[in-house]
């Protein structure tokens, strides 16, 4: 997943990422996430758009299914994370 807060990124940047991605994994489905607090789409065709709003509500119900499953400070970080989402949606 690729986070972009300001305006698109430098070019070549998203390539870089998911060449890293596609060695490093080599054999597996790669599916590249591309948020964007703007719901801007990315500049690379291979990466997926999400908003804050679409991660903020996969959190929710990941957290709420995972909460016997996670390490103790995961899920003491997780509320906090979703507060940071919920300033940043629209």
């Amino acid at each position: 997943m690729k986070t972009s807060f300001g305006p698109m990124n430098p070019r070549g940047q998203l390539e870089e990422y998911i060449e890293f991605v596609r060695t490093k994994y080599e054999g597996y489905k790669i599916i590249s996430e591309f948020l964007s607090l703007q719901d801007e789409e990315s500049s690379h065709e291979d990466y997926l758009m999400l908003g804050y709003s679409n991660v903020l509500g996969i959190r929710k119900n990941v957290t709420n299914a995972n909460t016997d499953y996670m390490h103790q400070d995961v899920h003491s970080f997780i509320p906090y994370y979703i507060d940071i989402l919920e300033g940043r949606s629209v």
